[in-house]
């Protein structure tokens, strides 16, 4: 019955003989291979088979057990696990050369993992060369730790001190904010009925922001509608507000003071409304007045013009942003239908600038009617008095073809006219967009 059994079993598991695996941490194959040698070693007329099968038995799980017990002597000893070494030395250590079978398990051209043997290991008496070395590693590393946290504290100590003075100097500037005088641009009349007050006008350099440039009235500090102080992130852009104060006379107008309307607008609306503002401004890239073209039927002289003026501007923002810009002659269109990428594109332009920059951008857009005209004009692609004529085409064309109404087209156009040079200038006074960001911090 015995017999029956382990030869169904040598059957079933022949394969496994037959191509060996390499993995020799599987019990299955181990028992496998075992009992086909026990079923052939059985069915043998002498004994002499049995006993090599015996002894092929024993040298396997001599060499399978060898790099255990050697890793148990190593870890019992606290010594150093050593890196892999070849099949051969550790055939050798456990004892015995590798017959044809275990060759096969075990190829010369594939090292295995193993330890050191018994006999190649130092001794628990004996010093250690490794842990020595060890030993002034980490002395030396604690030494310059040591080094690096006294000079962390050296460190700190002196931030800290800074600090101190830094908080000092913000409290006394702090101090004198609150017992400054202040004049009240929300006061005054927006008629223009409010007298003048002051004698002089001046421009100061913030303490506490040495990129900010406060504009005074004699002594008094001016002050928005919302209650901020009033300043400025360069001095041009300073000295030219406290130039429109200084031209108030005898009363003062607000209406003639472009410059302070602008930077009252970025200090009290735009930090609060950023989001609403770039949506309003990318609304202008449907229906900007660069992407619409006349009938060349009736219109050919209007056509004419517009290529002359606004073709140069459609490619410059092509080739300056790499976005595609529709044009359109169809008069029954009332907006140009545009690419997704190229409303992204300005979307992340208008929200990478800062928020003096985004008042300027929204003024010169609102005046032009054309966000392509307002970009040309804040890059300087374009002067202040070419973006106005190229924004104002088609009404020069219908008051050219129809005649001027007094009263009505030439108060249009000083209006704009002021308002698109103030607007640029606005833009052009403005410092560096990286000094910039440090004055609004």
């Amino acid at each position: 019955m015995l017999r029956s059994v382990l030869l169904a079993l040598s059957r079933s598991c022949a394969p496994l003989h037959s191509a060996p695996s390499p993995c020799l941490s599987s019990p299955s194959r181990l028992c496998a291979s075992l009992a086909l040698s026990n079923a052939r070693a059985l069915g043998a007329p002498s004994r002499s088979a049995a006993s090599q099968v015996t002894a092929h038995c024993q040298r396997v799980t001599r060499t399978l057990s060898a790099p255990v017990f050697a890793a148990q002597r190593r870890l019992a000893s606290h010594q150093p696990i050593r890196g892999l070494s070849s099949a051969a030395g550790s055939q050798s250590s456990a004892g015995g050369e590798l017959s044809e079978d275990e060759s096969e398990l075990f190829p010369s051209s594939a090292p295995s993992p193993t330890f050191a043997s018994k006999a190649a290991a130092p001794s628990t008496n004996q010093p250690n060369a490794s842990t020595a070395t060890v030993d002034s590693e980490t002395s030396e590393k604690k030494a310059q730790r040591a080094e690096m946290d006294k000079a962390m504290e050296a460190l700190q100590g002196q931030l800290a001190a800074a600090g101190i003075r830094r908080g000092k100097l913000l409290e006394k500037s702090a101090a004198k904010l609150s017992q400054e005088k202040v004049a009240r641009v929300g006061n005054l009349n927006r008629e223009g009925h409010t007298k003048r007050w002051y004698q002089t006008t001046k421009v100061e350099r913030d303490p506490t922001h040495p990129m900010r440039y406060r504009v005074f009235v004699d002594d008094r500090h001016l002050v928005t509608p919302n209650e901020n102080r009033l300043w400025a992130p360069s001095r041009r852009l300073a000295v030219a507000v406290a130039a429109e104060w200084d031209a108030q006379y005898p009363t003062i107008r607000p209406f003639t003071m472009p410059l302070t309307t602008l930077c009252c607008t970025t200090l009290d609306r735009i930090p609060s409304t950023r989001h609403e503002v770039v949506g309003s401004l990318l609304n202008f890239i449907h229906t900007d007045t660069v992407c619409f073209r006349g009938d060349d039927d009736r219109e050919k002289r209007l056509v004419h013009l517009q290529e002359k003026y606004h073709d140069p501007l459609v490619d410059w923002f092509r080739s300056e942003f790499h976005v595609p810009l529709h044009v359109t002659s169809n008069a029954n269109l009332n907006a140009t239908s545009q690419e997704e990428i190229t409303i992204n594109t300005l979307r992340w332009y208008l929200h990478s600038l800062n928020d003096w920059e985004l008042a300027g951008m929204d003024a010169v857009t609102s005046v032009a009617k054309s966000i392509v005209i307002a970009l040309a004009v804040f890059k300087r692609r374009i002067s202040i008095l070419e973006g106005l004529e190229a924004s104002r085409i088609e009404e020069s064309f219908q008051v050219q073809q129809y005649g001027n109404i007094k009263a009505g087209h030439d108060l249009d156009v000083a209006d704009i006219r002021v308002k698109m040079l103030s607007s640029g200038l606005f833009c052009h006074l403005l410092p560096d967009p990286r000094e910039l960001s440090n004055a609004s911090r």
